[in-house]
């Protein structure tokens, strides 16, 4: 069974990391940011004729997407507020897919723009 599962709020290990993934010359933090996943997963049974064997998700895609904004250093008045959007497709993805409360769907994504990997829970 194939799933397409909408997170709304996606958590990133904060630092210079996205700053730098962004490009963003001259801006020393982030001021707010509104980033988003669309998680493409399936589930899977191995059953056999005396019951079920194994339950497994699998991730198979997950694009991330959203907006940052932030001030630039030079701007000590903080009058011009800048956006940039974000997109990210490939990235590492590390699953942990794992029944909770006899329901089984991602509801988390963190970004490790470091290791640019997507840790999918």
């Amino acid at each position: 069974m194939e799933f397409k599962t909408i997170i709304e709020k996606v958590e990133y290990i904060f630092g210079k990391d996205l700053i730098e993934y962004l490009n963003l010359k001259g801006v020393s933090e982030i001021n707010d940011y509104s980033i988003s996943a669309e998680v493409d997963w399936s589930f899977e049974i191995d059953a056999r004729e005396w019951g079920i064997k194994d339950i497994t998700a699998v991730v198979k895609k997950c694009r991330v997407y959203g907006e940052v904004e932030y001030y630039f250093d030079t701007d000590e008045e903080c009058e011009d507020l800048q956006t940039k959007e974000i997109e990210i497709k490939y990235f590492e993805i590390k699953d942990s897919l794992k029944v909770k409360d006899n329901s089984l769907y991602p509801e988390e994504v963190e970004i490790d723009f470091k290791n640019k990997t997507l840790i999918i829970t």
